[in-house]
């Protein structure tokens, strides 16, 4: 076997990347709450492989420290597998798909520290991809750009390695993509409207008032047909099998529980309400000191 033969360069069938709006806007919002001392942030792709295709659908930014002039990087996994777990509790859909970042102060996309870092995702997936944000802005538009490593081998030896782009699609479902043309065309300077509501989630008063209001007229219109048939109105059809379901159903009111046991359902039940608004508001406040300790680790 000759030398030329025994090169190989892993050049396997490249995967396209289809990448969400919502991604981009996460590392761009990462990028504006970054510590002033990095000029750029690092963070995992969460997504699917469906039929060679990478889908991008979400991120999260990981805190990290970097020398650029000393080839030095200190990586947070800890911090990684923290929130990798608990994306996973409510999307196990979502596996790490590879890592992003965005340009560096001299607008690079890739220097020699992305190459320890594809490495350290080379543990989370077979082949880590790596999307590069350009917040230079220096152009006219912000280009989002997919690579991916590949190995040159000699005789099975790996010497050297190499990012190898690839191309990048969005990925929209229809309302990101309402979203995204009421965005732009504001841009170009058309006011938006009044806002209205078309349609709202009723509220566990809503929805109590509106049963009983619904009870309240069938309560009725029941009272209305006994007093009828009573006083033999000639109008109100006596109906046998009405008589029965009435009768049943006001055994049933009597057969259930007292006053003073109906009394202490409601107070249980409302004790069980004030304890579902109590844990939902210091589930908000949980959620609000994370957010906040996030912007000052990231």
């Amino acid at each position: 076997m000759s030398q030329m033969e025994s090169v190989s360069l892993k050049d396997n069938s490249l995967p396209k990347v289809k990448v969400h709006p919502t991604v981009v806007f996460s590392i761009l919002n990462s990028f504006t709450r970054r510590v002033p001392r990095d000029s750029r942030i690092i963070g995992t792709l969460l997504g699917e492989v469906r039929d060679g295709v990478v889908v991008v659908t979400d991120c999260f930014a990981v805190p990290f420290t970097e020398k650029t002039d000393e080839l030095v990087i200190a990586f947070d996994s800890a911090y990684h597998k923290k929130m990798y777990s608990f994306h996973r509790r409510y999307n196990r859909k979502e596996v790490v798909v590879g890592w992003y970042t965005t340009t560096t102060a001299q607008g690079q996309f890739i220097n020699d520290n992305s190459y320890l870092i594809n490495n350290m995702y080379r543990s989370e997936c077979e082949n880590p991809i790596h999307l590069v944000v350009d917040t230079t802005l220096i152009g006219d538009s912000m280009n989002v750009r997919g690579f991916v490593n590949n190995s040159v081998t000699v005789n099975g030896e790996v010497l050297a390695s190499s990012f190898q782009e690839l191309k990048v699609d969005d990925a929209m479902s229809e309302g990101e993509a309402s979203c995204l043309f009421h965005m732009i065309n504001n841009q170009e300077g058309e006011q938006w409207s009044e806002s209205s509501i078309v349609s709202s989630l009723p509220t566990a008063a809503d929805t109590v008032e509106t049963s009983i209001l619904q009870l309240q007229k069938v309560l009725d219109s029941a009272q209305a047909y006994v007093d009828a048939v009573v006083e033999g109105n000639p109008n109100a059809t006596v109906s046998r099998e009405i008589g029965i379901q009435l009768a049943e159903t006001l055994s049933t009111f009597a057969a259930q529980r007292t006053g003073a046991q109906q009394a202490s359902a409601m107070q249980t039940r409302l004790q069980d309400l004030t304890m579902v608004s109590y844990i939902s508001t210091l589930a908000q406040t949980q959620a609000l000191i994370s957010e906040k300790l996030n912007e000052i680790l990231v």
